[in-house]
């Protein structure tokens, strides 16, 4: 179940720059004598009973080796005869048990919004209408985990490794662009979390039909709650983390930005309402992974675009449910933004190579137009002539 390498792999996709590609060889210092089945964890086989190695697989799958009675040694885990059965049905009943624990929250989710609406008079733009949103979203996500643990292959293990051991190396990256564009977006929100940062800051769509047209840059650097700024931070870090370990740190800002603009521009064509959130930046970083994986797949794990539709699907359904207060268009604008920009720049040229002057001019352009669009955002919040 190995991935060889083609005959011919383009230096920037090479075996070298690519340790998490192919599986370490079993060592015979792993080597596990015993009437007990085990897995090889840290360095070491840890024993266990049949359906202890099934239930460890179902939450490891990346795991290296595993062991079964009457072996010589380790195996790799879709080598042994029967155990993909058993981890598929381990894996099924974990998935029908988080399906139910998110139907049940959902269900209070729901219950409490209709007491809201009714004892309250609230809307469903409200936290009451937030919670039953994310909480039917996640039911959905968790009835479609439930089918995709029912149709696991035998190469979900190999997949799964692959994943695990891109994700440690993109971390051991250097991500300075990502972890700037964060933190800056972390601080905006402590010095805009007060009620009239929103009309001051936002994406206000006539104030900026009546000329402000910086709206469409310090609306996205602003937030609406501790959820939305975590959420569009966390995406980032992982996106963005990916992105400068397969092309530049310039690509993250470069991107962003284009995201940014593209999404406050089709949100301002097509919604009429105000919006905050950097989503369609975080959107467009996965549009541009998205094309990387059809552009160039070899230097991504087999099933990254896989997990890129995944990721584009969820949202879909997170906005078909909450579009009362989700900026789909917005989250739409930014995606094809992403998905162009990586149309334009996964390819051979000054912005493809590492060493690219153009790539660097614009990156650091972009980046410094973020950083200004994120502190201007905070001085027209504290700004008291704008309320």
């Amino acid at each position: 179940m190995q991935d060889p390498s083609p005959p011919h792999v383009p230096p920037c996709a090479s075996t070298g720059a690519q340790p998490w590609r192919m599986d370490e060889p079993l060592h015979p210092h792993h080597a596990f004598a015993s009437t007990r089945h085990g897995y090889l964890v840290e360095g070491r086989v840890e024993p266990c009973e049949r359906g202890e190695l099934a239930a460890h697989l179902a939450k490891h799958p990346w795991t290296e080796g595993v062991y079964v009675p009457g072996a010589t040694g380790l195996a790799r885990p879709e080598d042994v005869p029967g155990l993909l059965d058993e981890h598929r049905r381990e894996a099924v009943r974990m998935a029908r048990r988080s399906a139910l624990w998110t139907g049940l929250f959902a269900a209070a989710a729901v219950g409490f919004l209709v007491w809201a609406m009714v004892g309250w008079d609230l809307g469903v733009r409200s936290v009451p209408g937030l919670m039953a949103v994310f909480g039917l979203a996640y039911l959905g996500l968790a009835l479609h985990g439930v089918r995709a643990a029912a149709r696991i292959r035998p190469d979900v293990f190999v997949q799964a490794r692959q994943a695990r051991r891109h994700w440690e190396w993109a971390k051991g990256q250097p991500g300075y662009f990502t972890w700037t564009l964060a933190g800056s977006l972390c601080v905006v929100f402590l010095f805009t979390m007060m009620d009239e940062a929103i009309p001051r800051a936002a994406l206000v769509k006539q104030a900026v039909w009546d000329g402000e047209a910086w709206r469409m840059l310090t609306g996205p650097m602003l937030h609406g709650g501790l959820y939305h700024v975590w959420m569009n931070v966390s995406a980032l870090l992982v996106l963005g983390r990916i992105m400068e370990a397969h092309t530049t740190r310039h690509h993250v800002a470069a991107v962003f930005l284009c995201s940014v603009i593209g999404g406050s521009a089709l949100s301002v064509l097509l919604s009429p309402r105000t919006s905050v959130g950097a989503s369609g930046g975080v959107m467009g970083l996965v549009g541009f992974l998205w094309m990387m994986a059809r552009l160039r797949p070899r230097q991504l794990p087999d099933d990254f675009g896989g997990r890129m539709n995944y990721a584009i699907g969820a949202t879909a359904l997170l906005g078909v449910i909450g579009f009362e207060f989700i900026d789909n268009w917005a989250h739409l604008g930014g995606l094809l933004a992403g998905a162009g920009a990586g149309w334009l720049l996964l390819r051979d040229g000054p912005w493809e190579r590492r060493d690219g002057w153009l790539a660097a001019v614009a990156g650091t352009v972009s980046l410094v137009i973020l950083l200004c669009a994120m502190f201007g955002a905070i001085a027209m919040a504290w700004d008291p002539s704008r309320g």
